[in-house]
């Protein structure tokens, strides 16, 4: 980089620096080489980028999509088939409930094999209380797990949209 191109991308950031993220999207996305230069597009995707834009997803406006090459995408409608509304949460929850019923109940119909055993009734018995215990545990943690990385996905997706 020469010293008049460091000092053209200095002036180019002083003049794209406080405006808004929305603002320098629609500067990209018009791409309009008549209006700004390379070196202006050089610092306005620094300063998108410095903001977590990522240049490369194509962006919603005004019910439609827009991407990078200026192609229109009309956008899907329906919060249902479109996925942004993950109703898994509620479903994780709800077999979390069933699996550890069910995890209960094997438990105790160990104990009373245990008990009706006349060979290893106390093996039999330690086992449906590890199983009791360690079962509904381990259940819980690949719920939660589970519950988590949807609790991430809809997290992302509130960012996204104070983004744009």
């Amino acid at each position: 980089m020469n010293k008049n191109e460091g000092e053209l991308k200095k002036q180019a950031f002083e003049k794209f620096h406080e405006k808004s993220t929305n603002e320098l999207l629609e500067i990209w996305d018009e791409n309009d080489g008549d209006k700004y230069t390379d070196i202006e597009f050089e610092v306005i995707g620094e300063l998108l980028k410095s903001r977590y834009v990522d240049l490369n997803t194509p962006r919603k406006y005004e019910g439609k999509e827009k991407n990078n090459n200026n192609n229109i995408i009309q956008q899907t409608k329906g919060g249902f088939w479109s996925f942004d509304k993950i109703v898994s949460g509620s479903l994780i929850k709800f077999l979390y409930a069933l699996g550890a019923i069910g995890i209960t109940i094997f438990s105790f119909v160990m104990f009373s094999n245990a008990s009706q055993s006349k060979y290893g009734g106390t093996g039999l018995f330690l086992l449906g209380l590890g199983y009791l215990i360690l079962g509904n545990l381990f259940w819980r943690i690949i719920c939660e797990g589970i519950i988590i990385i949807f609790k991430i996905f809809e997290k992302l997706n509130q960012i996204e949209s104070k983004l744009k």
